[in-house]
């Protein structure tokens, strides 16, 4: 038997790629955990662990080749957008291969970047497969979650730290603990509506004290659209009890505008101990939640590029030059602002292909069976609009290989009172491999 023969035997294309997957979207956890306790463990061999699966699945899989070959696609056509730029503009060079935080090679084609996310939503096979995954990676990130507050609790302050591992300053929360506990918010939210087990509420509720406390402003935003989305998908489904959640919805409008909430805030920041002197909490008490942290200075810049450069932009990486000189990250801070700083006229037809794409999913009956992991990235890729760029967002290429594997189904039939997925064509079937 050769050497493929004796991998098959031990494990196969499905199940290389669900450890891919995992080990992909839990990397931060992971790597931090194996790098503190065993410090030889180096960045390249933890790369190499993600992608031994993906090179097994692939040598056992035809599909799982045409997964691979489509996001060598994308990567390469977005390489080939920073090369066209940097011939345009050379001056990005600084940007591009000197910044040791923002990078190319340091953010966009690193191998554990959000850009790869892409391989790794393609590589999974089912919708089941999809959303056993996430499970997972919620329950990881949540144990990793509390690993991380230990030493937040005792001392107080996260150590914020650069990706060149240099510390830069102390704070009381952390948007990279916020949006990563907000996805096990969401994922267990999830959970708990398909299977109704209480476990999945409680680790959901756990998760959201979790993010109140400890995480920023910007992680609720994720929830609150990622619940008005679910609600909206599933009102088809829900009766009567969309009468209720109308009133609900009203009910909280009208505590925000008659500013009763602050009177309730207060109450309950009272007696909830330390999560009452949260951040968020104490925001919500002053009035200055919605404080945009001079990101109104960053949109107006960039506001000023897309002008200066219509119709073409001015590439990719093209915000850098001009934010950077005044903030150290130089983006946009928004993802609509941003695509049109990049390509001009045409990154707002992309934006809006983009939202059409979503809407088009979470309405196609035949995406059912994966439609609310698909709007746990769409959540999570709100971030967008007030931070983050989108050459580094892991969500938003999520969402761009849903959109993908989406294009690539069968159509779906009636019957009785529920949709049915056609088979898939034969050549696809990953029981056929090459040897």
């Amino acid at each position: 038997m050769d050497l493929l023969g004796r991998i098959r035997s031990r494990i196969d294309a499905r199940t290389a790629s669900d450890i891919a997957f995992i080990l992909f979207f839990t990397y931060k956890a992971w790597f931090t955990v194996f790098r503190l306790s065993l410090t030889r463990v180096s960045t390249g061999l933890s790369l190499l662990l993600i992608y031994v699966f993906v090179f097994i699945a692939v040598c056992l899989s035809r599909r799982r080749k045409q997964d691979l070959a489509a996001a060598v696609f994308v990567v390469g056509l977005c390489a080939a957008v920073f090369a066209v730029t940097y011939a345009i503009h050379p001056e990005y060079g600084k940007w591009f291969f000197e910044n040791p935080d923002y990078g190319l090679f340091a953010s966009v084609f690193y191998p554990s970047d959000g850009i790869f996310a892409f391989l790794f939503v393609c590589l999974c096979e089912s919708d089941e497969d999809l959303r056993r995954n996430m499970r997972i990676v919620a329950w990881i990130m949540l144990l990793f979650a509390a690993y991380q507050l230990i030493p937040v609790i005792r001392t107080g302050h996260w150590n914020t730290a650069a990706r060149t591992g240099l510390r830069t300053n102390q704070s009381t929360y952390s948007l990279g603990f916020g949006y990563r506990t907000i996805l096990c918010v969401m994922v267990f939210w999830n959970e708990f509506r398909t299977s109704g087990k209480y476990l999945y509420l409680a680790m959901s509720g756990l998760s959201l004290v979790m993010v109140l406390k400890y995480g920023g402003r910007g992680c609720l935003l994720a929830l609150a659209v990622f619940l008005l989305l679910r609600y909206m998908v599933h009102a088809r489904k829900q009766g009567w009890k969309n009468a209720l959640i109308v009133a609900a919805a009203l009910f909280v409008f009208w505590l925000w505008y008659s500013e009763t909430y602050i009177a309730l805030i207060q109450f309950a920041a009272a007696h909830a101990g330390r999560l009452g002197q949260s951040r968020t909490v104490q925001k919500l008490l002053d009035g200055t939640f919605f404080e945009d942290n001079a990101r109104k200075r960053i949109w107006a810049l960039s506001a000023g590029i897309i002008r200066d450069n219509w119709p073409f932009g001015r590439g990719a990486y093209g915000d850098r030059l001009i934010i950077g000189q005044y903030y150290s990250w130089g983006y946009s801070h928004d993802i609509f602002l941003e695509m049109m700083v990049t390509f001009g006229a045409a990154g707002a037809v992309i934006m809006a292909l983009f939202i059409l794409g979503i809407v088009r999913f979470v309405t196609d009956r035949k995406n059912d069976g994966c439609v609310d992991v698909f709007l746990v990235f769409v959540g999570l890729a709100c971030q967008l609009l007030v931070s983050d760029s989108f050459w580094y967002n892991t969500a938003f290429w999520a969402i761009l290989a849903m959109m993908y594997k989406g294009l690539r189904r069968g159509p779906v039939r009636k019957v009785g009172n529920r949709y049915e997925q056609s088979p898939r064509p034969v050549a696809l079937e990953d029981n056929q491999y090459d040897f």
